[in-house]
């Protein structure tokens, strides 16, 4: 899903080809260009005469209604390219993160709190955890600092899980850390996985 600033990035290159597009083709037909006219067999500056029964002199016509069709083919295809390259840009998250978990030490007796850290950048983002490996466990987010500690959120036993979402909505800054509490039959055991934050949508 695009987000809102990605469309008006959009709206801003919109804007600046329709800006570009009369601007060039403008300054084409007020630039005089030197043609050969029926007048003699060497080039000369053909100036624009007095209308008469409002056409133009065939020559300096002829010469303006090309210069015009020149500049509005080079401009258009380059806008477009221009447009183009803008929206995919603006379509990568900028600030999307992901870490590897693991090989990490788990106990069925009690949560294991890991001590690796990682910053939130992006305000009004996700954390997912995908286990690729181990039993059914519980995961959930904590302050590292502590004072702050999110929802279990249960990772089924198949591997590989799907990316699941255990903490919503952070605030730019915040640091934090996980939590694992096993719910396999091993006193004892260890789990893998994938964490992604600074995100809005499942991975």
């Amino acid at each position: 899903m695009l987000e809102p600033r990605i469309r008006s990035v959009t709206v801003m290159a919109v804007a600046l080809i329709a800006v570009s597009v009369p601007a060039a083709a403008g300054s084409a037909a007020a630039a005089p260009a030197r043609v050969r006219c029926r007048h003699g067999s060497s080039p000369r500056i053909a100036e624009r005469r007095r209308p008469r029964g409002n056409r133009l002199t065939s020559c300096q016509s002829m010469q303006d209604h090309r210069n015009e069709e020149k500049h509005v083919k080079r401009i258009i295809p380059l806008a477009a390219v221009a447009g183009v390259t803008i929206m995919l840009v603006g379509a990568i998250p900028a600030s999307a993160r992901n870490d590897v978990i693991g090989p990490a030490s788990v106990r069925k007796s009690t949560w294991v709190h890991y001590t690796t850290q990682r910053t939130v950048s992006d305000s009004g983002t996700n954390i997912y955890v995908r286990k690729s490996n181990g039993p059914e466990l519980d995961v959930r987010w904590r302050r590292c600092a502590g004072g702050q500690t999110g929802t279990a959120v249960r990772l089924p036993n198949t591997d590989p899980t799907s990316a699941i979402r255990i903490g919503r909505d952070f605030l730019a800054g915040t640091v934090f850390c996980l939590s694992a509490y096993s719910r396999g039959n091993n006193e004892t055991d260890t789990w893998e996985g994938i964490i992604y934050w600074d995100v809005r949508e499942a991975p």
